[in-house]
């Protein structure tokens, strides 16, 4: 990002912050299909995609004001994405292992064959992944972010972030080649 666009983003940030409904829309327009790709790859549910991008936009705009630019708008954004998502995920494995739970309960001996709409195979293989490497994997090669911008989204260190993906690359190697 030039020195320009650095300052136009900031431009825009201050603007959208004091309510400027066209710059709102702006950063809208920018981000929404990459928070909602990063959203829906981590969710692997487009309901929870879209409610995770939802959320994150809201509190976003609402948070604008304290928005001290010292990373890119994206950066920031798509760690409140990231953080929407592990919010949604647990409340759903929650969910999902209470009425795990009552099912056993009533009926012990129900068969919890194979999920007839297993995902695709490359998902299959990003599902194996340790969610860490994952993050950084689907933020490096789906989004296109340095790993200076992992870091600072996903709170860890530049070579935290080099070290996952080059391991995240080599077990999708491994278990591709199953």
């Amino acid at each position: 990002m030039t020195v320009a666009d650095r300052n136009d983003e900031k431009r825009l940030i201050r603007a959208a912050a004091s309510g400027d409904e066209q710059a709102l829309r702006s950063l809208y327009d920018t981000h929404c299909h990459r928070a909602y790709a990063l959203a829906l790859r981590l969710t692997r549910s487009e309901a929870d995609a879209e409610e995770a991008v939802q959320d994150a936009f809201l509190r976003a705009f609402r948070a604008l004001g304290g928005f001290r630019a010292e990373a890119r708008f994206s950066t920031w954004f798509f760690r409140i994405v990231v953080n929407r998502c592990h919010d949604l995920l647990a409340r759903r494995q929650k969910q999902r292992q209470r009425e795990t739970d009552l099912d056993e309960q009533l009926l012990p001996s129900r068969d919890h064959g194979q999920d007839p709409l297993a995902a695709p195979r490359l998902q299959a293989a990003l599902e194996q992944l340790p969610v860490g490497y994952r993050e950084v994997l689907l933020l490096h090669d789906m989004l296109g972010l340095d790993h200076r911008e992992i870091a600072r989204t996903l709170g860890i260190r530049r070579g935290t972030s080099k070290s996952q993906l080059h391991k995240a690359r080599a077990r999708m190697r491994e278990i591709m080649s199953q």
